[in-house]
């Protein structure tokens, strides 16, 4: 007489815990990779966008001889109801000298602000705001940045991590002030 025995499929439970185990051990060291990947990524969209807008106004400036009032003036032609930085109005001559887009679509605001890395806006205005030498400055503003956030932009703007020197400056609260081009 001859036993058979009946094969069962499937994983036992001991394979089972050793795949869990695996796939736990893996995820422990790649999550922490892809966040810092994300970050890094999201600094280097708002120091670029920055550098975009920096860029922008200094070829706007070379061309209409007046400081842009807000993004819009980077991203759109210019009307006679537009305002220059200082609140005055863009004459008719200096005007038709517009020979933008000077910053990307990506950046031509819609409204009040843009959005850019870390979830933070750009603010459509401009400001002129002196630093600690009353340099005046063509000031983009950012908000909500994080301290953490701030750090690692200011690291790719500046070279260096500090709140009130170089180019990016901590303003106050979750605010930053990025001095974008020196006033003359």
């Amino acid at each position: 007489m001859r036993i058979e025995r009946t094969r069962r499929s499937g994983f036992t439970l001991v394979e089972a815990l050793v795949v869990v185990a695996i796939l736990a051990l893996l995820a422990a060291v790649l999550v922490p990779v892809l966040t810092s990947q994300l970050s890094r990524s999201d600094a280097s969209r708002l120091a670029g966008d920055l550098d975009g807008i920096r860029k922008g106004v200094e070829a706007f400036l070379s061309d209409v001889r007046r400081y842009p009032g807000d993004l819009d003036d980077l991203a759109a032609p210019l009307t006679n109801a537009d305002t220059t930085l200082n609140a005055g109005v863009y004459p008719a001559g200096l005007s038709s000298k517009w020979k933008g887009p000077y910053v990307d679509r990506i950046l031509a605001a819609n409204g009040d602000s843009v959005q850019t890395g870390f979830g933070a806006w750009i603010q459509d205005n401009f400001i002129s705001v002196p630093d600690p030498n009353n340099i005046n400055y063509l000031t983009v503003r950012l908000r909500p940045v994080l301290q953490a956030d701030f750090n690692r932009v200011d690291e790719m703007v500046d070279g260096t991590v500090s709140p009130t020197a170089g180019r990016l400056r901590w303003f106050s609260g979750d605010s930053v002030h990025f001095l974008a081009v020196p006033i003359n």
